[in-house]
């Protein structure tokens, strides 16, 4: 569980770097949201691990859904931030490349918040 938790944290790093290396202004839009969604996420999960040594395991079950509805939304966002890029005639090859780079990243790291999910909702059913 702390491995999971620690690629999080260093994927929310890496997209950090990603950004200032890649000299990018600012955030676009789709990025904000992307972050939103990833906040909201590790807000989350904080406020419920506490669960796991209460043994509260119909509560992890529930946390692990609310994460993944939010790992869907941002799936939508990353497709359809993507799709925005490619279709844009007035972005730049570098600047696509950029901006999708650091898309990605932020979509690794909602990722990596529903592993842990999945692994709260694992212990859940073993032990629960």
């Amino acid at each position: 569980m702390v491995t999971a938790i620690d690629d999080i944290v260093d994927d929310i790093d890496l997209t950090a770097r990603t950004f200032v290396l890649d000299g990018l202004p600012r955030p676009s839009p789709p990025m904000t949201d992307m972050m939103q969604v990833l906040v909201t996420m590790t807000e989350f999960l904080l406020g419920e691990l506490p669960a796991l040594r209460r043994h509260e395991y119909a509560r992890l079950l529930a946390a692990a859904r609310v994460i993944e509805q939010h790992e869907e939304a941002g799936d939508r966002l990353f497709r359809a931030a993507l799709g925005q890029l490619f279709h844009d005639p007035a972005i730049g090859a570098k600047e696509l490349l950029c901006e999708k780079e650091v898309l990605e990243d932020l979509e690794l790291a909602i990722d990596r918040c529903e592993t842990v999910a999945e692994r709260l909702k694992h212990l859940a059913v073993k032990h629960g």
